[in-house]
């Protein structure tokens, strides 16, 4: 019986050792992504939702990156394009 406890206490501390830097990050990062930071931290935090949260997470953190540099890009238009050149011939 106290095998059986002591297996079990190490599965959980492994868990939630494993989950902590997930939550946290999930929990610093919502913020910055406009979602609320409480409700991310709780997602992550819930073992098994956390496997499809994080799916969630890593294409909320894609299209905000893909949409940062389109921002970037647009605001760079003028400049991007080489100046015409003028061949006189």
């Amino acid at each position: 019986m106290t095998q059986d406890l002591v297996s079990i206490l190490i599965t959980l501390f492994v868990v939630l050792l494993v989950m902590t830097p997930f939550v946290i990050g999930a929990h610093l990062m919502a913020p910055k992504l406009g979602e609320n930071r409480w409700v991310w931290t709780v997602l992550a935090a819930i073992p098994g939702v956390n496997a499809l949260f994080g799916v969630y997470v890593i294409f909320c953190l894609v299209f905000h990156v893909v949409d940062s540099l389109n921002a970037i890009r647009t605001g760079l238009a003028p400049f991007a394009e080489p100046p015409a050149s003028s061949d006189a011939g």
